[in-house]
């Protein structure tokens, strides 16, 4: 189990890492009257640095922002304008709310910032340009499976069929994926073969398809996973009744590759064959099908999933 969370804790801090808060430069020009420039001014930078997406700095910024405080009409006006981009404008009836007109303003005003929500992303690594494009731009996709397992055991393979839901977000080249799913051999115990009773599970990994427009596409992922199994076998091949079941729960990294067709459309089809590759071996203390010391049981699968 220790080794498990190790490699989970390692997955989640390099294997997925977020995207780089990339900061925008800002240079900041504050206009009003003479008496009200000093307080105004600290108060917008107060305010500025409480928003990581921008940074002030005095010169070669990437935009410009201009806060004006005026007098129309017997009543104060609060202007907020980056670059050549269309001004806020804010009555200030009480000057109890000019604090909070500030805040609520410069947030707006700062969030729609283009460069900010345009900035390119060239800097990041590939992981990085990978994350961000499916946090920011990617699409959720349903999919339902069917399956054929295939898991070793000391007498040769057992098989299983069985179906999973699956959920995935992607764009462009990089997909993001969460599954789980369940197998279950329905026949009977026949001399020294060794069945696949119950197989089931739940997976995360992350996926690259190696074309990100077209139809059809190739692809290949990994992550992790935690699986519940259990077998069922006869001790004495002659003898019905010594019938013996063995339960484990393993833990393991996942393989995936595969073809996606018909991308183009409200649904598509994915072709797959996956591996699970576990930690340790199964073991059962209770159980002596597979003896003290359990069996190392990789497995995989082959299937069909519709997504829509």
């Amino acid at each position: 189990m220790r080794s498990l969370i190790f490699w989970v804790a390692v997955f989640l801090l390099v294997g997925i890492p977020l995207p780089a808060s990339a900061e925008v430069t800002i240079c900041l020009e504050v206009q009003a009257e003479p008496e009200e420039l000093e307080n105004l001014s600290k108060l917008v930078r107060t305010e500025l640095a409480r928003h990581p997406s921008h940074r002030l700095v005095e010169r070669d910024c990437q935009v410009h922002l201009v806060v004006e405080l005026f007098e129309v009409a017997k009543a104060k006006v609060l202007t907020l304008r980056i670059d050549d981009n269309v001004p806020m404008r804010l009555r200030i009836d009480n000057p109890n709310d000019l604090i909070k007109d500030l805040t609520d303003g410069l947030s707006l005003v700062l969030d729609n910032d283009p460069v900010r929500l345009n900035r390119d992303i060239a800097h990041m690594s590939l992981l990085e340009r990978a994350a961000h494009s499916v946090l920011q731009q990617g699409n959720t996709n349903w999919h339902f499976e069917l399956f054929q397992a295939v898991s070793r055991t000391e007498s040769g393979a057992a098989f299983a069929p069985g179906g999973a839901f699956a959920m995935s977000r992607g764009a462009n080249h990089a997909q993001v994926m969460a599954r789980v799913y369940a197998a279950g051999f329905p026949g009977g115990l026949q001399g020294d073969a060794r069945v696949l009773r119950v197989m089931a599970g739940a997976d995360v990994g992350a996926a690259w398809e190696f074309d990100a427009r077209s139809a059809f596409s190739f692809y290949v992922g990994a992550g992790i996973g935690l699986r519940y199994v259990r077998y069922e076998g006869l001790l004495r091949p002659t003898d019905p009744g010594s019938d013996e079941s063995f339960n484990a729960i393993l833990g393991g990294f996942t393989l995936r590759a595969g073809l996606r067709m018909f991308r183009t459309t409200d649904f598509d089809l994915d072709i797959y064959a996956a591996a699970f590759i576990p930690l340790h071996p199964a073991v059962d203390v209770d159980s002596l099908l597979f003896g003290e010391d359990g069996l190392y049981t990789p497995s995989g699968q082959v299937g069909i999933g519709i997504g829509f």
